[in-house]
């Protein structure tokens, strides 16, 4: 018996009324469905989709006769293709009308993102979408040979080590059921690696999973001084591109395998590398994935914006809403005769760290966290600043001072973020900081919505 799978993980959802079981047994049992029964499946999801919509969702209504949309079509591929990508800003403008009129018969919460492509976002999500999100996650895990209790050392950003106060839920989720242990990459230097690789060795854990810059700036500074690894298991990249730099010197250090993942909590998706690592493979049945450039569908093995349409929010649905991030989806499928679709390459998250002049390394998803005033993305005066951010970018000189350009929401309110320069100060010490207004932010020359750019490399 699995005490934790067996007996704390059905106890927690009868108090938090979640079915993470329910659909963890519903994706283990479609996990070899061949494609017509893969695209039979969303295909029907979507109908019920498009009904919920046409019913109960504003925004939605008025797009469905705009553009014709057929709720009775027996083909929604087709239908769904009529309409037009959904953006942030479409969402920021619109938020009242993506709501579903039956919002408060159905179990809800807020999400956000983590600005991890410069454009930070607020929505909502019910607990169907969490739970349908975490069953996929254990199936995504066990693809590898993770079983649910294994010991998790996360060392991350922000976003996956946030605190939590003891026997909240939150920490009952992390520490009872997943039995992870977190530590935060943010601010590092010499002192705190040691304390971070003490802490892996007393742990043991079989796992490590975080941001692929935060566990390749731990297994640097391990091989740098000579100590050694314990034994693990398998380690989980999330949340940035994996270089290839930072998956050799990982799987150099730790003597196992980086296996990779990819998703999006706003488009309520994941996907994940198996054993044969052809790709990482979509949670077809909780996502509808496009692949989308100048506005046309690409063939498979071409780049484009990613495009998902969540198959499970019924409160705040995302339909062919762009993550921000570029890929493309795979021409062949995986040896390991699981049929859903592999994403290949994914851009659009960089992976570059940044230095501080006294070369301490700093993650570049934890510059996100730094904009919220005091640190802190749980008091109310914080996020309402940070919601007047439209997008951001860091650009770092050769000197290791730091420019923030902002675009806004709206031109005014300037001087709410005179506090960034404390902020950033606190992290980059002796760095000049400066904040710049700006009217544009541009993508590269490929396309690629990159925050970072720094030309402060001494300490690579």
């Amino acid at each position: 018996m699995n005490i934790r799978r067996d007996i704390i993980l059905p106890l927690t959802e009868l108090i938090s009324g979640t079915d993470i079981i329910k659909q963890y047994k519903l994706l283990k049992g479609s996990e070899y469905w061949s494609r017509d029964q893969i695209e039979n499946f969303q295909n029907n999801k979507l109908k019920e989709l498009f009904i919920h919509c046409f019913k109960n969702v504003v925004y939605y209504q008025r797009l469905f006769k705009q553009y014709g949309v057929d709720i009775d079509s027996k083909y929604m591929y087709d239908e769904i293709k009529k309409l037009p990508i959904l953006t942030k800003k479409d969402i920021i403008k619109n938020y009242n009308d993506l709501i579903s009129a039956d919002y408060k018969s159905r179990r809800y919460t807020t999400g956000a993102t983590g600005g991890s492509t410069g454009e930070p976002l607020k929505f909502l999500f019910d607990l169907k979408t969490q739970s349908a999100g975490w069953a996929s996650a254990f199936r995504g895990f066990e693809y590898v040979g993770y079983n649910l209790g294994d010991k998790i050392y996360t060392f991350s950003g922000y976003s996956l080590v946030k605190n939590r106060k003891v026997l909240s839920k939150q920490f009952v989720w992390e520490r009872l059921i997943m039995n992870n242990y977190k530590y935060s990459s943010i601010n590092v230097n010499e002192e705190k690696l040691f304390y971070f690789y003490n802490e892996l060795v007393k742990l043991n854990p079989r796992i490590i999973r975080g941001y692929p810059s935060s566990i390749y700036v731990l297994a640097k500074f391990i091989k740098l001084h000579s100590l050694k690894s314990p034994k693990i298991k398998c380690i989980f990249s999330t949340g940035e591109v994996l270089l290839n730099e930072y998956k050799s010197l990982i799987e150099e250090v730790f003597n196992t395998k980086v296996y990779n993942g990819y998703g999006a909590g706003d488009g309520g998706f994941n996907s994940f590398e198996c054993k044969h690592q052809k790709g990482m493979h979509i949670s077809e049945e909780n996502a509808y994935i496009e692949i989308v450039k100048n506005d046309k569908v690409c063939e498979n093995n071409q780049i484009g914006d990613v495009i998902v349409t969540s198959l499970n929010n019924y409160v705040f649905p995302f339909i062919r809403y762009k993550v921000g991030d570029m890929a493309y989806i795979k021409d062949a499928l995986c040896d390991c005769g699981r049929n859903t679709k592999l994403f290949g390459e994914i851009l659009g998250r960089s992976g570059k760290i940044l230095y501080t002049k006294q070369g301490n390394p700093v993650s570049p998803t934890s510059l996100d966290v730094i904009i919220f005033k005091g640190f802190n993305d749980g008091d109310e005066e914080s996020v309402a600043i940070y919601n007047k951010i439209e997008k951001f970018h860091f650009e770092q000189d050769n000197k290791g001072d730091l420019v923030i350009k902002l675009k806004l929401r709206e031109n005014k309110d300037f001087h709410l973020f005179d506090y960034l320069v404390e902020n950033f100060s606190s992290v980059f010490r002796e760095s000049q900081i400066k904040i710049e207004f700006v009217d544009e932010i541009k993508a590269m020359n490929s396309g690629k919505e990159d925050f970072i750019t720094s030309y402060f490399n001494l300490y690579e």
